[in-house]
């Protein structure tokens, strides 16, 4: 009887961890109407819903942001304070960089895991950055586009990655389009 019971719980621990990996993220909208500080990120699941928060709102300090949407949680912070160039986002005892391809260009990034995987983000109207996309023949379609027109509050996910691509590098494409995108108020 033992044995049947902590097999029944190794399958109800795999099942929840499992499901937890296939969650899809499908945007993230600003908690207040007025501020682009703090973020709520929507996923298919109501009950795993998570955040992004800038981490010194108060001292108006856009250097460092802290997620966590279900059980994935970490930081991402510019490598150099007020050098808006690149960002290492620090989870699951990795490290993601995330940087523009040319200096001073905030409308091309570069994302990097460190399983050697390089995705390119382009914004599709560098005069109205509402719409991102990376399209690889290899990896797959992501885009992230404001939900309404010229609204940045409000932002729709579509992602059609392949399976290997992690929930932490697309928060990490997310992070890159609105951040770049929407004004540091």
């Amino acid at each position: 009887m033992r044995k049947y019971l902590i097999f029944a719980f190794l399958m109800v621990v795999s099942t929840a961890y499992s499901s937890l990996k296939a969650q899809q993220i499908l945007g993230l909208s600003t908690k207040f109407s007025n501020s682009f500080v703090d973020w709520v990120v929507y996923t298919d699941d109501e009950n795993l819903d998570g955040t992004l928060a800038l981490r010194w709102a108060n001292l108006n300090d856009w250097s460092g942001w802290d997620f966590r949407v279900g059980e994935l949680y970490g930081s991402v912070d510019q490598v150099i304070k007020d050098d808006f160039n690149r960002y290492n986002m620090r989870a699951d005892n990795k490290i993601i960089t995330i940087q523009t391809i040319w200096q001073d260009d905030f409308f091309h990034w570069r994302i990097t895991t460190p399983e050697g995987l390089i995705l390119q983000l382009t914004c599709e109207n560098p005069t109205n950055p509402q719409e991102w996309e990376l399209h690889s023949d290899t990896y797959g379609l992501f885009r992230i586009y404001t939900a309404w027109e010229n609204d940045f509050r409000e932002w729709a996910v579509e992602d059609n990655l392949v399976p290997e691509i992690d929930q932490y590098t697309k928060l990490a494409l997310m992070f890159a389009a609105v951040v770049s995108s929407t004004p540091k108020q």
